[in-house]
């Protein structure tokens, strides 16, 4: 018997469909061959042409392409993406590679540590302390590329961490004099442009399609740019505003200062000191701004600032991370009600997911207390949130040896799915530390770690003659003491470990 559906023009039942969300569409496309023929024209394909560059390379190398018009390769791979690759991360296990790209002593130049990571297709960039930039080829891990930091003037070190951000082919590295951000175009590794600041000292950076945004005293500076066209950014300055002004409740400078940006909203958190503490109050203050960004870049007055405070229930705020929905991810720890056995307060991290938009808080992520397992928000993927999960407050970080049976793996991976509230865990990655540096695409993960190991010295006898403690002195040279290394690991969820 034909059905209505039957009878209707192509064009007209494309429309009808052309109204519903992929999770419908999915299941509809094996109703009949019609069907499927329009949703895979019409959606698989786009669904596949609007993929990242971890899993485009993939498709590539399976033949296909963003004109592809073989029915079945566009559903086999439809599937490979929407269903099979999602549960990988739960399931399976990845190929995985390695390599260690530094080792150094802790009296070593500092510009052997790593302090930040990106990756831009196949190229992992990692940030020296130095603000030297060492480019590695993300297939072979080999050193293709440095850009250099320059010098600081007067020939000063500064020991603050050189921060990297990127947004489509622009990257923006901080300057060692923390001075200057200097812009990058990721395709060639050439620096198309110079930001200078005479305001302070740039201690974030953060940057959208049309925005570089830098705190420095106290303030917000902006510069309108073009991320997708690196070759003709030269940073036309946007303008200047300060995110606190002066008050008399609180000093006259900020503990911590960071910003988040998305294409219509930019955030900033900050923990201020009050100068006189009441009673039961507490000396610091933590505030989260938002302010809303205009399609030419101009950046609002900051929204709802009568709630910007937080409550006196939050002792500190930490990392945070914001969706392109919006959703704003941060790490905070509260102060519980009443006094718990020992007269001190009850405390705990949470992750607040708040919506930007409204104000209103969506989900909360608690622990029971700050001595069990710490959820630190890593970044937002489409509707999921990546969270390192640390057991414990410290640990992870140090070894005796290599392959010290007694080094405890202390740190996991998982992702929170907002649909569902329901956090899974990701088995397959290693997290060594919670300090490590995590990037996250569709189809692999890149983790950056420093580890710390040593020789320990054998136990002291109160008889040990000169011989043993000759070669015990000889365990304290250099080039036997303790060492840091610097590995590179890659999870491939895409093409899956041999079973």
């Amino acid at each position: 018997m034909m059905s209505s559906f039957d009878i209707l023009p192509t064009e007209v039942l494309e429309k009808i469909l052309s109204h519903l969300e992929l999770s419908s569409l999915a299941p509809l496309s094996h109703v009949c061959s019609r069907w499927r023929d329009i949703i895979t024209r019409r959606h698989f394909q786009t669904y596949l042409v609007s993929q990242e560059f971890s899993v485009h390379k993939q498709l590539v190398a399976a033949d296909w392409d963003c004109g592809c018009q073989d029915s079945n390769l566009i559903r086999t791979l439809f599937w490979r993406v929407y269903r099979q690759l999602e549960e990988a991360w739960s399931s399976a296990t990845p190929s995985t590679r390695e390599t260690v790209v530094g080792v150094f002593s802790p009296g070593d130049a500092p510009s052997h540590r790593v302090t930040d990571m990106v990756v831009f297709k196949d190229k992992l960039y990692l940030a020296m302390e130095g603000c030297v930039v060492n480019v590695h080829d993300i297939n072979n891990f080999q050193h293709v590329d440095t850009l250099e930091g320059g010098e600081v003037e007067g020939g000063e070190h500064l020991t603050r961490s050189c921060q990297l951000v990127r947004h489509c082919n622009t990257l923006a590295v901080s300057s060692p004099g923390r001075d200057k951000v200097r812009l990058y175009n990721c395709e060639t590794d050439e620096m198309v442009g110079e930001i200078e600041t005479r305001l302070g000292p740039i201690y974030n950076l953060a940057m959208n399609d049309r925005l570089l945004v830098c705190l420095s005293g106290w303030s917000c500076l902006a510069w309108r740019i073009n991320s997708s066209r690196p070759e003709t950014v030269r940073g036309q300055f946007q303008g200047l505003f300060p995110d606190f002004q002066p008050s008399d409740q609180f000093q006259n400078w900020l503990e911590i200062h960071a910003a988040v940006v998305n294409s219509d909203w930019l955030v900033t958190r900050a923990t201020r000191m009050r100068t006189q503490v009441g009673t039961g109050g507490t000396r610091s203050v933590s505030f989260l701004h938002v302010r809303r960004v205009g399609p030419d870049g101009h950046i609002g007055p900051v929204i709802r600032p009568e709630s910007a405070a937080m409550p006196e229930s939050v002792v500190e705020m930490n990392s945070m991370t914001l969706s392109e929905n919006s959703l704003l991810a941060v790490l905070v720890m509260v102060r519980g009600e009443g006094l718990g056995a020992r007269g001190v307060h009850h405390l705990r991290y949470v992750i607040q997911v708040l919506d930007v938009v409204t104000g209103d808080m969506v989900a909360s992520l608690p622990t029971e207390s700050i001595l069990a397992s710490v959820q630190m928000p890593v970044c937002w993927r489409g509707e999921k949130l990546f969270v390192k999960i640390v057991p414990k407050p410290v640990g992870g970080f140090y070894s005796s040896e290599e392959g010290d049976e007694d080094d405890e793996f202390t740190v996991s991976l998982a992702h929170w799915d907002i649909r569902t509230n329901q956090i899974t865990n990701i088995p397959a990655a290693q997290v060594g530390s919670s300090t490590d540096l995590i990037s996250v695409e569709l189809a692999r993960l890149v983790v950056v770690s420093t580890k710390f190991s040593h020789r320990p010295l054998s136990h002291l006898e109160f008889d040990t003659d000169l011989e043993t403690l000759a070669s015990m002195e000889a365990d304290l040279e250099p080039e036997n003491g303790p060492k840091f290394t610097v590995k590179v690991e890659l999870y491939d969820f895409w093409n899956l470990a041999e079973s």
